[in-house]
């Protein structure tokens, strides 16, 4: 799945998973916090009205100093989550990350890991991407991994923050290590086996996506045979 991206969209913003949310889904809103307004608000949404339920409500507040992360089911606002940091500033451009998990939503904001929230309403449910409020954006894109393939993962290799790859433009900042995942409750990574895929024959010459684009310690398998033919390359 790929979405975007959708250039200098006017806010409030509204967009459709047009292939769901899954495992590995990414979404990447930029943009600048306008001079003036209170807060802004990026929406996972299980419907396109303001009635339906919202099963991430991400939440930045000026008029409270913080950030609140909730969800809305039934017309009712769940507990809140705060988290007393607020890394938008008036007048300054952002970039905000969210990366779907099995477990949670993983928050990062101009490439440092902010927070993650657990999921309360199932990610099947959720159809709809919105942004509001007090900024003004220059772009917002849809990455995934499709239909949750499931990913092979290494106890052994250091993860340095698959959802956000170094790009041009955001360099490392000095004295700032490498950004990592946090440990997730519940989460408990397994041995890659390549048995556990079932054998498949491709046409050569073969071209496909790399889902979420390459990172430190992601591994790719190519399995097959030389042809019988006296091949040469």
């Amino acid at each position: 799945m790929f979405q975007g991206p959708i250039y200098n969209p006017p806010v409030p913003f509204s967009t459709q998973f047009h292939s769901g949310i899954h495992d590995g889904t990414l979404v990447i809103v930029s943009g600048t916090v306008l001079p003036s307004g209170d807060r802004f608000a990026v929406n996972f949404q299980c419907g396109h009205s303001e009635n339906d339920d919202i099963a991430f409500h991400f939440n930045p507040r000026y008029d409270g100093g913080l950030v609140v992360s909730n969800t809305k089911e039934h017309k009712k606002w769940g507990k809140e989550e705060h988290k007393r940091e607020l890394p938008f500033h008036r007048g300054q451009p952002f970039e905000i990350r969210i990366l779907v998990t099995h477990h949670d939503y993983k928050v990062s904001v101009n490439r440092h890991h902010f927070l993650e929230y657990c999921h309360r309403i199932p990610v099947h449910r959720v159809n709809t991407l919105t942004v509001n409020g007090c900024v003004s954006l220059s772009s917002v894109e849809i990455q995934g991994q499709g239909g949750g393939f499931p990913q092979p993962q290494f106890p052994s290799a250091q993860m340095q923050n698959p959802a956000y790859p170094p790009q041009p433009g955001f360099p490392p900042q000095p004295g700032f290590p490498p950004q990592q995942f946090p440990p997730s409750a519940g989460c408990h990574p397994a041995q890659f086996n390549p048995g556990q895929f079932p054998p498949a024959n491709y046409t050569i010459p073969y071209k496909t996506n790399i889902f979420g684009g390459l990172f430190p310690s992601k591994v790719i398998v190519i399995r097959g045979a030389a042809g019988a033919h006296h091949p040469k390359r």
